[in-house]
């Protein structure tokens, strides 16, 4: 009887001379020849790992196939498993996100209802309605030029508003806002 390391060592060179073949078949059904190289070489180690292989000659190359199958369905697996991790991180990272948004969207609009009327009702109009500030001017009776300043105006005394209530939080993207603790324990005077 023949020691399985022995097996091995005999099948080997019966493996890498049908190594394109191998890789073929794996590149016609994972589509990408650098996937189809991971799991060739993940069949080839698997292979020597076990030490163990068919007895007779013939056997070996539809031997490696299987192995290849079981590879390919290992490989899928573990791409589902990583995809599917992926979009729970992508949605636990888009609700943050959402909540972070509309924290921070209540605070703008608080700050935005104490804007000038005039200046108030344009930033409605543009930045949350979406209308154009050339339709935006036809509505209101103005000017494209004198509509495009008065959203200019708004846009920055709404900037204003935000530095000094929000303070540092606001340079950091208010991803450390305190607009709704109460005034003292901000530190403000």
């Amino acid at each position: 009887m023949v020691p399985r390391s022995a097996e091995t060592a005999e099948v080997l060179p019966t493996l890498l001379a049908e190594q394109e073949r191998f890789r073929a078949f794996l590149v016609r059904r994972v589509r990408d020849p650098a996937a189809a190289d991971d799991v060739l070489q993940s069949a080839f180690t698997s292979v020597l790992a076990k030490r163990a292989s068919p007895r007779d000659a013939a056997r070996v190359v539809p031997w490696f196939f299987r192995i290849l199958r079981r590879a390919l369905i290992d490989d899928a697996r573990r791409v589902a498993v990583r995809r599917k991790d992926l979009a729970s991180r992508r949605r636990e990272s888009r609700s943050e996100e959402d909540r972070l948004h509309a924290r921070v969207c209540e605070c703008v609009a608080a700050l935005a209802e104490t804007l000038p009327a005039e200046q108030r009702d344009m930033l409605r109009r543009v930045e949350v309605e979406g209308e154009s500030v050339r339709e935006a001017a036809s509505k209101l009776g103005l000017t494209p030029n004198h509509a495009a300043v008065r959203a200019h105006r708004a846009r920055a005394a709404l900037r204003r508003r935000v530095r000094d209530l929000c303070g540092a939080c606001a340079e950091h993207r208010c991803l450390r806002c305190r607009c709704d603790e109460p005034k003292g324990s901000r530190g403000d005077l």
